[in-house]
């Protein structure tokens, strides 16, 4: 991360070739307004702070992004294992936006209080003490051996009828 007048500097000194758009002068366009009038202005005053601030949460994003894995995928199903029980809601949030559904502050609060949820009649979620199944929400009738195995796999009651519907093997689940 580097401010304006260093890469300035930088490209003076190595003799580069440049030029400044006019078009980005024009305050006509608020993404140049909010340039001209602030942004510049805040990194020429924080520069090194706010290098810092990037720096810290790049080391934030990485330290977030340990403390669970994917066991299982397959078609919109995922089976996760997480370690720490701070991690739970930021799982299932991420997870269920790859997904395309977006949870909302009062579903993140329920997460936390709840282990078997099904969010906008589409998605089921059951959270086990260390495993997170996520699937889409389904009602299939299911044969009785199906449904056994499920139950001695520990396979969440939710989670089965996509499971079924999808023919997705319980072998492969590694539970």
């Amino acid at each position: 991360a580097y401010t304006k007048e260093e890469l300035l500097r930088y490209l003076d000194f190595y003799g580069y070739h440049y030029f400044v758009d006019q078009s980005n002068l024009d305050e006509e366009y608020e993404r140049n307004f909010f340039r001209n009038r602030f942004s510049n202005q805040l990194i020429e005053c924080y520069a090194e702070g706010i290098k810092r601030s990037f720096q810290y949460l790049h080391v934030d994003k990485k330290n977030l992004s340990i403390g669970y894995s994917e066991l299982f995928h397959e078609k919109e199903f995922y089976l996760l294992r997480y370690e720490t029980e701070q991690i739970k809601v930021r799982l299932i949030d991420n997870y269920l936006k790859k997904l395309g559904y977006l949870l909302s502050r009062e579903q993140r609060k329920r997460i936390e209080e709840e282990n078997s949820l099904v969010f906008g009649h589409r998605w089921a979620v059951e959270i086990g003490e260390e495993l997170i199944y996520i699937a889409p929400y389904c009602t299939e009738t299911m044969p009785k051996a199906f449904k056994e195995s499920c139950r001695v796999k520990k396979i969440p009651s939710k989670i089965r009828a996509y499971l079924y519907a999808e023919r997705i093997s319980l072998t492969k689940l590694l539970v």
